[in-house]
């Protein structure tokens, strides 16, 4: 059984929340009452909720480059094209000017997933009654076609910071609507986080959780470069997450696996990849000469909690693992007991 099935909604959403820079108590839905909800409905309901706040707060707005024959001149015109079109014939020049508007890619993708939302047979009524009530706020928004690439587009910045959370919502949905060749009827996937997914998440999970509760400890992600003449074919070394306390630097290596150990002649051993990796990056780590260095393996509990502690020529190594399935108070104590 994949880990992550054991995970209850609820602390998927908390775990969401940190790794998009999104914290919980800035959110609109009482978690407690997603229990029982699967979690494609969840990720629905926190759709609508979140495109009802925005809605609220008026969608952002950016200045949008445009080029028209006009009758008054508006902006600057544009006398190459205007020769070009010999719009003079029709008492008109072509002006360029900028419209501040907020049919802009922020908000098309947001319009575009409510409509692909609308389209899902499998989604409750109750949602997509909601929903619709929503549609005339992009009344003039235009209508694109949803694909991946897409979601790599819009820049965020202080200014629109409010629609992080909403737009990674947005692709993680639209990654979770099948179409039906042939048919065009649109449903939900069962939902399945792939272990590639689900490290990812996990990894952010605990660098953002860190950042935003150790707020005296310097938390960030580096690179790491051997102790070589040149650095030519050797693999890179970048560190999930690297922690600055005092005179103390902690790397954490998160693994999300199914098993933390693995049998060597009938004995459980730790993985040897993970521990050579986070061995090489402690002793070509230059800060070493600086600072008391810690690594830390960190796995999702799977059947029973790991706690290892090592002191291997001067570095302490640990081994740990934390309980995902479990109140979320739980998380964050563990959390913040692995580094203290």
């Amino acid at each position: 059984m994949k880990t992550y099935t054991k995970i209850p909604i609820q602390n998927i959403y908390y775990m969401l929340c940190y790794a998009w820079n999104c914290y919980p108590e800035k959110q609109w839905v009482d978690v407690l009452s997603l229990e029982q909800k699967d979690l494609t409905e969840m990720l629905s309901e926190l759709f609508e909720k979140s495109v009802s706040s925005l809605v609220k707060k008026g969608l952002y707005k950016e200045y949008i480059p445009h080029q028209e024959k006009l009758g008054v001149i508006r902006g600057k015109v544009n006398f190459t094209e205007s020769i070009r079109s010999r719009t003079f014939h029709q008492a008109k020049l072509v002006c360029d000017f900028d419209e501040f508007s907020e049919d802009i890619l922020h908000n098309q993708l947001i319009y575009a997933t409510l409509r692909l939302l609308l389209k899902v047979g499998n989604l409750s009524a109750n949602i997509k009654a909601r929903l619709k009530r929503l549609a005339p706020y992009f009344a003039n928004v235009s209508i694109i076609s949803l694909n991946a690439k897409l979601f790599d587009l819009p820049g965020i910045h202080q200014n629109n910071h409010q629609y992080r959370f909403i737009l990674n919502l947005c692709e993680l949905l639209y990654h979770q609507v099948l179409i039906e060749e042939g048919r065009g009827n649109y449903q939900f996937k069962d939902f399945d986080i792939t272990d590639q997914k689900m490290a990812s998440l996990f990894e952010a999970f605990v660098r953002n959780f860190y950042k935003k509760e150790c707020p005296n400890y310097k938390v960030y992600r580096e690179v790491i470069y051997w102790e070589a003449d040149y650095q030519d074919f050797l693999p890179r070394m970048e560190t999930d997450i690297s922690i600055k306390a005092g005179n103390r630097k902690i790397i954490i290596d998160t693994k999300f696996y199914k098993e933390a150990l693995t049998l060597y002649h009938g004995n459980q051993k730790i993985k040897t990849q993970n521990l050579y990796q986070l061995y090489a990056y402690l002793n070509n780590d230059p800060d070493r000469h600086h600072y008391q260095m810690e690594g830390i393996l960190l796995y999702p509990e799977v059947d029973k909690p790991i706690d290892i502690d090592y002191n291997i020529q001067g570095n302490i190594i640990k081994i740990k693992t934390i309980n995902l399935n479990q109140k979320w108070q739980g998380i964050e104590d563990r959390l913040k007991c692995i580094l203290y």
